[in-house]
């Protein structure tokens, strides 16, 4: 939800024609420190007028380079309601942060809404990779700490020839895996997210860390680590 740029919010649509009926729409959004979405939205958008007359909605994002269903998403559903007056500064701080142009929150036809009465959410990592999240569950998880730096590895690890060939050795060390590719697509404390060729297919899969990374630091101790270990395997292993 944090790395989230829009989302997909989906109401209960207050329109003649279609009462009743979901009604998604495209929406940027930003999350408080309870995890729960704060939106700036107009009394121009019917979306608003849902909200105001049903607060019931859903939230859908998905993982940055989200492309197929093979890729992550998740909802999380709860009732949107007006954010009181005395909490506006603190709301518009926290969206502003997010989205530093977003001056039109200032118009006067923007209103101020916070996702609460939480119900929980559902998760879909890919093909066979779902789970349901509670409401407890949902608000006490907190943002994984390294994927907010997690594209600029992506970008260090793919840009070169040499630790592209580190990837494969490793997949192939810790997975039991011979690919001829293998890029990085996302990261978290836990390991890596790859794409992978083999036999001209290409597909996902994942690459856990020999131990969890708190920090950058951490990451790059682990990563060379790994790869230290992979590459000398995979090379005894040419050689015997």
């Amino acid at each position: 939800m944090a790395l989230a740029t829009n989302a997909v919010l989906s109401t209960v649509s207050s329109h003649a024609s279609s009462a009743g009926f979901p009604f998604g729409s495209v929406v940027e959004f930003a999350v408080d420190a309870q995890g729960r979405p704060l939106l700036a939205t107009s009394t121009l958008s019917p979306h608003t007028a849902d909200l105001q007359a049903d607060g019931r909605c859903s939230i859908t994002v998905t993982a940055p380079g989200f492309k197929s269903l093979q890729d992550a998403r998740f909802t999380l559903t709860g009732a949107a309601k007006p954010v009181p007056e005395a909490e506006h500064a603190a709301v518009r701080e926290t969206f502003l942060a997010k989205y530093p142009n977003a001056f039109y929150v200032d118009f006067g036809d923007f209103r101020w809404f916070r996702v609460e009465d939480l119900k929980g959410g559902r998760f879909v990592g890919g093909f066979g990779r779902v789970a349901s999240v509670t409401a407890d569950d949902y608000i006490a998880a907190k943002p994984d700490p390294v994927s907010s730096f997690a594209h600029h590895v992506a970008g260090h690890m793919n840009g070169e020839a040499s630790h592209i060939k580190d990837m494969t050795d490793m997949v192939a060390h810790y997975v039991g895996l011979g690919v001829t590719d293998a890029r990085m697509l996302g990261m978290d404390r836990l390991g890596l997210d790859m794409q992978v060729t083999r036999n001209e297919q290409s597909f996902k899969l994942r690459l856990p860390f020999i131990r969890p990374a708190e920090s950058r630091p951490a990451v790059k101790e682990v990563l060379v680590e790994m790869t230290k270990t992979a590459r000398a395997a995979v090379t005894g292993s040419g050689s015997s």
